[in-house]
């Protein structure tokens, strides 16, 4: 993008955008996509996705529109199947439609296949802790249970300061919202009224999510011989199906001594087992300062 026609690049799209510049942005847009290097290919792509959203939410021309359709279905830039509904709605086209139609399908395909796919439980057996106890302060609070730890158990405790050490660029949350991480209200499509109504009600025991944005990157339960229960099984396959829909890495640990377990085992298995899998993605820029933008 070196072009002393075009000295744009990406930040100049975006501040293009920001200023709701809608044509010179395209204009702009056309000629990075026939000159980009392949690593930018990708957030030029997203970055027409996010011209188009924007675009929608005014009066837009139809010229502009029209370009927008061509490019989405030329494949030179992506955006939500929402976006291409949208845009059919104002600019009906047999293109988008059949577009947004297959795109459809491959969405419902994807939870599918996820939601048949068995979750599998990652036993840990080293289970060795000497712990080496005293009388300590007397609390007037803690006697009449005015305050509650955020940890339900020991196990979560040693749990949550493993992960915290184990990810230091992440922010690890115990017992956590479900409803937090998933907007509820957008998936009745996707799942039953039982699943998302239990949804609605479930904690994890620990979230890592990426500090300032706020991203979930990965949810834990862990289990124990309650988990064994019919009815607690029911729930359990309940709040795996909803994270296979959700799309978050979900990790189901279990010890064979719950109460032996230290932050040393804790760390190791995180290691082996768990540390190759978290992914935090890419984002073109961050949402405090442009709050419509998702993780890629």
């Amino acid at each position: 993008m070196a072009n002393p026609e075009h000295p744009f690049g990406i930040a100049g799209l975006q501040k293009l955008l920001g200023q709701r510049e809608h044509q010179a942005f395209l204009d702009e847009l056309l000629f990075a996509l026939e000159d980009a290097d392949p690593s930018e290919v990708d957030f030029l792509r997203a970055l027409g996705g996010e011209g188009l959203h924007l675009l929608l939410s005014s009066e837009a021309p139809a010229t502009l529109l029209g370009t927008y359709a061509d490019l989405l279905l030329t494949g030179r830039i992506h955006a939500p199947v929402e976006s291409i509904v949208a845009l059919h709605d104002r600019l009906p086209s047999a293109g988008l439609d059949v577009l947004a139609r297959a795109m459809q399908r491959e969405d419902r395909l994807r939870v599918r296949e996820a939601t048949e796919r068995p979750q599998p439980t990652i036993q840990l057996k080293r289970v060795i802790q000497i712990i080496d106890m005293s009388f300590g302060d007397y609390s007037a609070s803690d006697a009449l249970g005015i305050r509650r730890s955020v940890f339900r158990s020991t196990q979560e405790r040693t749990f949550l300061q493993a992960l915290a050490l184990r990810f230091p660029g992440l922010h690890a949350f115990p017992n956590y919202p479900l409803d937090q991480l998933a907007d509820f209200d957008k998936l009745g499509n996707l799942l039953d009224d039982e699943t998302i109504q239990y949804g609605r009600r479930c904690r994890v025991d620990a979230v890592l999510v990426v500090p300032g944005e706020g991203d979930p990157v990965a949810a834990f339960e862990l289990d124990s011989p309650l988990h064994d229960d019919p009815a607690q099984a029911r729930r359990d396959r309940l709040r795996n199906r909803l994270f296979r829909v959700i799309r978050i890495p979900f990790f189901r640990l279990r010890a064979e001594q719950c109460s032996s377990v230290g932050v040393d085992e804790w760390y190791a298995l995180l290691t082996d087992e768990v540390a190759d899998k978290i992914d935090c993605g890419r984002r073109v820029r961050i949402r405090s300062a442009h709050p419509m933008l998702v993780p890629t």
